[in-house]
C-alpha cells in the first residue's frame, strides 16, 4: 500500500510540474483572431505575404525562428530597415476591419493583463522593461530599447505569430523616434 501511495504521489508531482499554463502570447493572438469575422485568416495571409516579401529582399533569410531573432539582433546593433516596401504590411492590416481591430486589440490586451500568470509572462517582462526605459531615459534610441528587450527573448519565441507580427512592426518602426512604445499598441 505504501509503495502504491508513493508511486501515485510521485506521478502526481510529475504531472503537476509538467503542467504548463498556456502562453500569454498565444492567448492574446487567439483573442485577436477570434475577434475578427474571418478568425484572423486575412491577418495570417498578410503576415505570410509580408514574410515572403522580406525573404525576397534578403531582410529575412527564411521563415525560421532564428531568422526572426536575427532581425532583433540587427536592430539592437543599430540597423534601420527601409520604411517603404512593395508589399505594405501596415496598409494590409489596416484593411482588416479597422473599426474592429483597435477596440478588439485593446480588449484582448485588457484580458491578458487580467490573467493570473500574466506577470510571469515574457510580454509582461518586456512591457516592464519598456516602461522603465521610457520613464528613465528621455533620449533613448529604438535600438537601445531592443537591446534591453533582447535578453528576455529566445529564438523559439519567434515560432509564435505574436512575435512575428511584432518583428514586422519593429522593422517598420525601426527608424522612429524615442517615444515609440514597443509591444504596447
Amino acid at each position: 500500500m505504501k509503495k502504491t501511495s508513493l508511486i501515485l504521489l510521485i506521478m502526481c508531482c510529475c504531472f503537476a510540474s509538467c503542467k504548463q499554463e498556456k502562453r500569454v502570447e498565444i492567448i492574446y493572438q487567439e483573442c485577436l483572431y477570434n475577434s475578427l469575422s474571418d478568425k484572423g485568416e486575412s491577418l495570417k495571409r498578410y503576415a505570410k505575404g509580408f514574410e515572403m516579401h522580406l525573404i525576397a529582399l534578403n531582410i529575412l533569410k527564411d521563415s525560421s525562428a532564428q531568422s526572426y531573432y536575427n532581425i532583433y539582433k540587427s536592430i539592437a546593433n543599430g540597423k534601420h530597415y527601409p520604411t517603404h516596401y512593395k508589399y505594405s504590411y501596415i496598409d494590409s492590416i489596416n484593411k482588416i476591419e479597422q473599426y474592429k481591430i483597435n477596440p478588439n486589440n485593446k480588449e484582448c490586451l485588457k484580458y491578458i493583463n487580467s490573467l493570473e500568470h500574466y506577470n510571469d509572462s515574457k510580454i509582461a517582462k518586456i512591457n516592464k522593461v519598456q516602461f522603465l526605459l521610457d520613464e528613465k531615459e528621455s533620449n533613448n534610441k529604438f535600438s537601445e530599447k531592443v537591446t534591453k528587450i533582447l535578453p528576455i527573448m529566445e529564438v523559439k519565441d519567434f515560432e509564435l505569430d505574436y512575435y512575428k507580427h511584432k518583428t514586422f512592426m519593429f522593422i517598420y518602426f525601426s527608424f522612429l523616434s524615442k517615444d515609440l512604445l514597443l509591444f504596447n499598441e
